[in-house]
């Protein structure tokens, strides 16, 4: 259902435009000041704006300019019945989509919305897991939409948690091998000997245990799509072989001597700065041109909390329908604290403090004290402060770390990570070698 703010400072008005929008099936947010309409777009979902030009003593001017600095891609249709050429050329310079003079008949009016939000429906599809209204990630989709219509490979950048994946399945989605498979691995979750074994497959009896022929992700991927998720945390000598499977378009199975073919659409994500990698001969630069035909960055959700309102009630609507029940709302003290967080774990930590909050609150509505970041959590050195899950992965590190005597390979194949990840997550947890 879409749902679109009207700011005017008669009651009536807004009574009776909210009451006919609602027979639609159009849902209604009403606000008969600028204060109150800033408020509701910071903790509302809006699909449109409906602006009188005159609010009282306010400015419907003043009114779309505050709109278009918190959500530039809005669209706002302006009302007004003191119509002139200077204004509405105004208007539309700030950024106004459509200027209409009062009187205006509920039909014209609704016919009016329905096409900015048919409009602004068709710039992208609907994807529920990716909601946005910040035009750096509307840009990140488009593009990332132009690159699936190719067979191009495409290196997904940005921090953990952004949603790299999801972008991922919007691109396998959205181009010509969508009916093919889709196949998926984290690079950083096997050891190098299985992490071989899983990209490649083996033949039977290639070494002890090996009962039967196992096809890897190339193979099973084969005419579809492979996405090769932390990228950054695969060892060297097995870059090598996925650099030979990419140029040449063929692997061969552990133990094998067949050559076999394959015809793969390749897209890779990692958090780390493969250029550095590079740089530090810890990542092949002739992998890295390979696989970066083309780039797309994800922002960080701090440089984008516009978002936030739209993924908390994403998250609370999905929240009240996989544990069946009724929906909770947030408390405005609650969506500050959320608003004003930096979100270090981006939307992954947004998703999961909206359904810890949405879990243990009480009467239905989602109080500060409710969320996680209410509570810090102090580490091991008892001065920086760390989301909840960040805390308990800091202490399992560091406890498997003193069971193998700071050993980092060994350590490493326990948490099944490899090397430079830990090294990387031992540095940005403060974590010393202290044996």
């Amino acid at each position: 259902m879409s749902r679109i703010l009207i700011l005017d400072d008669n009651q009536k008005i807004l009574d009776t435009l909210s009451r006919n929008f609602g027979s639609v099936g159009i849902e209604c947010a009403t606000a008969p000041d600028i204060s109150t309409a800033s408020g509701i777009l910071q903790c509302c979902p809006i699909d449109l704006a409906i602006v009188d030009i005159k609010i009282g003593e306010e400015s419907g001017i003043d009114a779309l300019t505050m709109i278009k600095k918190m959500m530039p891609d809005l669209p706002v249709l302006m009302i007004t019945g003191f119509a002139t050429v200077e204004t509405a050329v105004q208007a539309i310079k700030l950024g106004a989509n459509e200027y209409l003079k009062k009187p205006v008949r509920f039909p014209t009016l609704l016919e009016q919305v329905k096409a900015l939000l048919r409009e602004e429906s068709r710039e992208l599809p609907a994807i529920p897991e990716i909601q946005t209204r910040n035009s750096r990630m509307v840009d990140v989709i488009k593009k990332s939409l132009k690159l699936a219509q190719s067979n191009l490979s495409v290196l997904i950048l940005g921090e953990s948690g952004t949603g790299k994946e999801l972008l991922a399945d919007l691109i396998h989605k959205y181009s010509p091998r969508e009916e093919k498979n889709f196949v998926k691995i984290n690079c950083a979750a096997f050891p190098e000997s299985l992490l071989d074994n899983e990209l490649f497959g083996h033949e039977k009896g290639s070494y002890t245990g090996a009962n039967d022929c196992f096809k890897g992700v190339f193979e099973q991927a084969d005419n579809g799509s492979l996405f090769l998720d932390e990228l950054g945390d695969m060892p060297l000598s097995i870059q090598a072989k996925i650099l030979r499977a990419i140029q040449e378009n063929e692997i061969r199975r552990l133990g094998g001597k067949e050559i076999i073919k394959i015809n793969v659409r390749f897209i890779a994500a990692t958090n780390r700065n493969l250029e550095e990698l590079v740089s530090d001969k810890l990542f092949r630069s002739d992998l890295y041109y390979r696989l970066n035909c083309a780039s797309v960055y994800i922002p960080p959700l701090r440089d984008r909390k516009e978002d936030i309102p739209l993924l908390i009630d994403y998250f609370l609507n999905r929240y009240s329908d996989e544990e069946a029940k009724p929906r909770v709302s947030i408390s405005d003290q609650a969506m500050e604290l959320l608003l004003n967080y930096d979100w270090p774990g981006n939307v992954r930590e947004l998703k999961a403090a909206v359904n810890y909050g949405a879990t243990i609150c009480s009467n239905g509505i989602m109080l500060p004290e409710d969320l996680p970041m209410s509570h810090p959590v102090k580490t091991i050195d008892e001065t920086a402060t760390l989301t909840p899950v960040m805390a308990v992965e800091k202490e399992l590190i560091i406890k498997t770390l003193i069971r193998h005597s700071y050993n980092k390979k060994k350590a490493a194949e326990e948490l099944s990570i490899s090397r430079t990840t830990l090294y990387s997550k031992m540095t940005k947890y403060g974590i010393t070698d202290v044996l």
